[in-house]
């Protein structure tokens, strides 16, 4: 077994059928339920309303969906694996990275401010330590999130205590921003899930039911996560919100997702060469965490608010949207001009060729993708992705024969 065909390793197998499906539903939703499924959903609906909300969760369900077609059997995971693992592990580096910084900052809105950060991060490091230490499957593991989750949601809607309306912008961007910003958003959605080494371990693992858990998954199971966003939107985007059980609860539910997440991706680098760098990796999320605990400046609730004058975003926001580009620009260039074969050729390690290309095209597409979401001159954004899609002509096309 070569090295990088331990990111592929055996799979516990759940039962065929239904009892497959349902075995790995919440651990798809719990493992997709990110700082970015709990929190962009906030930003789209505070920019651009309901349709933000729209461009958002759409190609979202279906492009995590759609793994479970378009990666037509556990040996076809095994196979992408073994050919993209560098890459798909710096995917699940950044991922603990991205949500150690957005804890750090999400304790500017903990409830407790002064011993929020603390709490938060011993927290973090037990779950952590939990999930890598203990036996049980992620799978276990997941239905016991998933139902405290929804249990929080239930809770919400059942006490009136849900504020799904956000604060409406002060100043509201140009009607034209959404159709600059929904393209890049689908490109990064729909081509991400791919290079997910948690999502390709549920397809190893539901077998032939893998369609059916990935159709639950994310239709039902995350949809549920993500309508959970969508009810405590109000509550992040007023400072004036109280402090009481729903934020409690709300934070809760936020903690155990984390966990999860980042336990499960430590969980599959653990099994691979580079699980000597889990030490390494733990301390990256406690810098990116204390990063994001500084960045954010001030106290109290999170500056969500733009300025009336200015559409200036506040630094913190300004760090998170940085790492999220890692999803709509490095990341999704990959999987379209490395990983999926060009002339519909067999799976294989991409040339020295194709990896240049990759690069050159995401350096390329940076300098307009920064001017368009963080400068918010959202038109900029469409010649960063066009050249990340036109790159994809300078690929080889793959030998329709395997060698």
């Amino acid at each position: 077994m070569s090295a990088d065909a331990r990111d592929a390793g055996p799979i516990p197998r759940t039962g065929a059928g239904p009892r497959a499906a349902l075995a790995w539903a919440p651990f798809l939703a719990c493992s997709w339920t990110w700082c970015v499924g709990m929190f962009l959903p906030i930003l789209m609906l505070r920019d651009f309303g309901w349709i933000g909300f729209v461009v958002f969760c759409v190609p979202n369900v279906v492009g995590a969906g759609a793994v479970g077609w378009f990666v037509r059997s556990p040996e076809a995971s095994r196979r992408w694996i073994e050919a993209h693992a560098p890459v798909m592990r710096l995917f699940s580096w950044i991922t603990i990275a991205f949500h150690g910084y957005w804890l750090g900052w999400m304790t500017r809105w903990l409830p407790f401010e002064g011993a929020a950060t603390l709490v938060a991060w011993v927290a973090g490091g037990v779950g952590l330590s939990a999930l890598v230490a203990m036996r049980l499957r992620g799978t276990q593991i997941a239905w016991g999130v998933w139902c405290l989750s929804a249990g929080v949601l239930v809770y919400l809607l059942a006490t009136g205590e849900a504020r799904p309306t956000p604060v409406p912008p002060l100043a509201p961007p140009s009607s034209l921003a959404i159709l600059w910003l929904a393209p890049l958003m689908s490109f990064g959605f729909l081509l991400c899930p791919l290079l997910d080494l948690t999502l390709h371990r549920a397809r190893r693992g539901a077998g032939e039911s893998g369609r059916a858990a990935f159709a639950l998954g994310f239709g039902v199971c995350f949809l549920t996560m993500v309508l959970l966003t969508w009810v405590y939107a109000g509550r992040l985007l007023d400072p004036d919100t109280r402090r009481g059980l729903p934020e409690m609860l709300i934070v809760v539910h936020i903690i155990a997702q984390l966990c999860f997440t980042v336990g499960e991706h430590t969980r599959d680098l653990a099994r691979s060469p580079a699980r000597r760098m889990i030490p390494i990796g733990i301390g990256l999320v406690f810098a990116a965490c204390l990063a994001g605990g500084l960045l954010a400046g001030g106290h109290g609730a999170i500056d969500l608010t733009k300025s009336s004058e200015s559409p200036a975003l506040a630094v913190g926001e300004i760090g998170y949207r940085a790492l999220l580009a890692s999803y709509g620009c490095l990341f999704p260039a990959y999987v379209w001009i490395c990983l999926i074969p060009r002339g519909g050729g067999p799976i294989r390690r991409p040339s020295r060729r194709t990896i240049a290309v990759w690069l050159i095209a995401t350096a390329a597409a940076v300098p307009f993708l920064t001017i368009g979401y963080l400068g918010q001159r959202h038109e900029w954004l469409a010649p960063g992705l066009l050249v990340m899609l036109v790159a994809r002509l300078f690929v080889p096309r793959s030998p329709r024969h395997s060698s």
